[in-house]
C-alpha cells in the first residue's frame, strides 16, 4: 500500500475471512459442470452465483462465445445465461 494512497489492486482482500474445508461429501451443497473454458472466480451476488465461460460458437466454428451464467446459490440451478461477446481467438 502506498502511504496515504489507495490500496494496491493485487486481487487480495485484507481483513477477516472464513476458511471452509471442502472434501468429497462434506460442506458441498451442489456441484455443477460448467461448459467451455473459464478461469475466473465465481461471484456471489445475493442469491445468485455468477460464473463466466467461453464456449464454441454455434454460428462460426472458429469463434468463441463469451458467456455469463447465473445459478441459484441454494441449489445450483441455472437462472439465466447471456452471451456478452463473440469473436475468433487471435492465437
Amino acid at each position: 500500500m502506498i502511504a496515504g494512497g489507495p490500496p494496491a489492486i493485487a486481487g487480495a482482500a485484507f481483513g477477516l475471512f472464513a476458511l471452509v474445508l471442502v472434501t468429497v461429501g462434506k460442506n458441498v451443497r451442489w456441484k455443477l459442470d460448467i461448459p467451455g473454458l473459464g478461469h475466473g472466480s465465481p461471484i456471489v451476488w445475493g442469491d445468485l452465483v455468477l460464473v463466466t465461460t467461453a464456449v464454441p460458437s454455434a454460428k462460426d466454428p472458429k469463434a468463441l462465445e463469451f458467456v455469463v451464467m447465473a445459478v441459484e446459490r441454494k441449489d445450483g440451478k441455472q437462472r439465466w445465461r447471456t452471451v456478452v461477446h463473440e469473436e475468433v481467438p487471435h492465437e
